[in-house]
């Protein structure tokens, strides 16, 4: 019943808060002293992405967050830039999407490396955020070229998309 969420500034370090959804107010937990993009839960543990940059090559790094400080620990490099992090409750995997390299993959808990598990069929727009429904279904956003978002599903076998239709939600 907790949600988590954080604070994103380009360059600082981000803050991670709960928030209570009935009345709408959040709660300072700590400083993750550094920039986090994305959070998510895989079993007890919580997880959030920060970039990793060598010059042309970015990369993300999977780290473990302390829900009860705010402090993070490295897990490792993920190997791409990656975006959207969600586990998927059937089956307790963490993954993340690779937008410029239109996949999803497989986040490892223990060293952090990433492993495609789906190309996606729909080529012609880039993958942005995934969830989990608690069936295991993948619902994934797709931003087009018209700057338009799409809600779709996306069958991590086969790499199946389906778009489900227009989010009305820009960028």
């Amino acid at each position: 019943g907790t949600v988590y969420v954080q604070n994103y500034i380009s360059g600082k370090p981000g803050t991670l808060y709960t928030l209570d959804l009935e009345i709408g107010k959040t709660t300072l937990i700590g400083s993750l002293a550094t920039e986090v993009y994305d959070l998510a839960f895989a079993g007890q543990n919580l997880y959030g992405l920060r970039k990793k940059d060598f010059g042309f090559r970015k990369t993300m790094k999977l780290i473990k967050i302390d829900p009860a400080s705010g402090k993070s620990e490295d897990v490792g490099d993920t190997q791409f830039d990656v975006v959207g992090l969600a586990c998927n409750p059937t089956n307790n995997k963490l993954y993340a999407t690779a937008h410029r390299n239109s996949q999803i993959v497989e986040l490892n808990l223990k060293t952090g490396r990433g492993t495609p598990v789906a190309t996606l069929s729909d080529r012609e727009r880039q993958c942005g955020e995934i969830a989990f429904s608690p069936e295991g279904i993948a619902y994934i956003t797709l931003i087009g070229t018209d700057l338009k978002k799409y809600l779709a599903t996306c069958n991590l076998t086969t790499g199946e998309v389906i778009l489900l239709g227009d989010t009305t939600f820009p960028g």
